[in-house]
């Protein structure tokens, strides 16, 4: 997963999918870390997450085995 956010996510949505899935945060406390509003951090965890999907979509060797692990 980490080599698909690399490849496919910008900077602001890798931290912001990677604070609210691996460190458990609320948008409005990765909205604090970062000094945005949570619902710009909720935008941008969507938008991270669809281009995830996208990406497994377009590779099926790691579609179901990283898909299946982001979908809550």
């Amino acid at each position: 997963v980490e080599q698909a956010m690399a490849a496919h996510l910008t900077e602001r949505e890798r931290n912001c999918v990677h604070l609210y899935y691996y460190e458990d945060l609320t948008f409005t406390e990765i909205g604090v870390r970062t000094g945005t509003h949570g619902t710009s951090v909720l935008r941008a965890v969507q938008r991270g997450l669809r281009k995830l999907r996208a990406a497994a979509q377009a590779d099926p060797s790691w579609q179901r085995h990283y898909y299946d692990s982001w979908r809550g």
